[in-house]
This record gives structure tokens, sequence and C-alpha cells, in this order.
């Protein structure tokens, strides 16, 4: 069984009522430090309508664009791994001029 860990990274950009996030990470081996490549990635939010689906790159990236603030449930899989971690999308602030 492979050890996975999970990183991930959250953005929300934009102004006024359209906000749209990023979450994008990277999946690797918590033993060897080596990306996990064609990563089942599962995102699930209240704020979706279903949840969404991606696989890691050849490197174990992945990334989720088009996001609404909200709380997510990052779900990997890689052979028996299930790995899960729990991410807040928050809305950003105006940016002053």
């Amino acid at each position: 069984m492979r050890a996975l860990f999970l990183a991930s990274a959250m953005l929300l950009a934009g102004g006024g009522s359209g906000h749209h996030g990023v979450i994008s990470g990277r999946v690797m081996n918590s033993k060897t430090d080596e990306p996990i490549p064609h990563a089942l990635v599962v995102l699930q939010c209240a704020c979706l309508s279903g949840s969404r689906e991606t696989q890691t790159n050849d490197e174990g990236i992945y990334a989720f664009r088009g996001l609404p603030a909200g709380t997510y449930t990052i779900q990997v899989l890689a052979g028996q791994a299930d790995v899960s971690k729990v991410v807040t999308l928050s809305p950003s602030k105006p940016r002053s001029p």
C-alpha cells in the first residue's frame, strides 16, 4: 500500500459576486517523496451541484478551477490508498485602488 501526502493551495480571486477560486495541489508518496501520477482526485462541497473529479498529471499535480467560496473535501484515491483533506475557500476582500 502506498502512503500518500496531499498538498493543496487555494486562491479566490475576483470582485463583486463573481468569485472564481482555484484549488490545486500535488499528490506525493509520503515515504519516497515521489509524485503519484494518474491518481483520482475527487472534490466535494455543498456549494457544488455534485462532485468534480480529475486525475493528477505525470508530476502528481491536480487543479480545480472556477470554484465558489465554500468548505471542500478533497479525496485522493491511488491504488489501495485513500486520503482526504478538508479546505476552506474563503471569499476574497475587494482590493483598494
